[in-house]
């Protein structure tokens, strides 16, 4: 987005400029799209422009800058949700069965649950918790 753009864009300002392009009718379909381009053409160290097939709307690919490295990953939020959904993929799991299949601190485990409840990842059901359907 920022090479799209033309400037350099982190944080609140990325998620903005991102929301603009987005078209609400086929979300998914955009955010794909980007994911794809990036993986295939338009890296960090070599966006490829020459064979980009949207190169005629880019504004300046010279603007990009990585992202910084994220923090560590063990005793991360990361961690918490990444293990709860691994441990979902299975079935559903009630808080008590995550307790033992996760590893995680009662804290850490309900921090993670309502973050990835509310963010519709997981549900809550007769068994506990799942993943979303859809």
């Amino acid at each position: 987005v920022s090479r799209w753009r033309g400037t350099a864009l982190d944080g609140r300002t990325l998620t903005e400029a991102a929301g603009e392009e987005l078209d609400p009718a086929r979300p998914g379909d955009w955010n794909q799209a980007v994911m794809d381009l990036g993986a295939t053409l338009c890296t960090p160290r070599d966006p490829g422009c020459g064979a980009c097939p949207v190169a005629a709307w880019c504004a300046d690919p010279s603007v990009y800058q990585p992202p910084p490295r994220q923090a560590p990953f063990n005793g991360s939020m990361r961690e918490a949700r990444g293990a709860i959904l691994k441990a979902l993929v299975g079935g559903s799991a009630s808080t008590k069965a995550l307790l033992q299949k996760t590893s995680l601190d009662g804290t850490r485990i309900k921090a993670a649950l309502d973050a990835l409840d509310q963010e519709g990842l997981i549900e809550q059901t007769e068994g506990g918790w799942s993943l979303a359907e859809g």
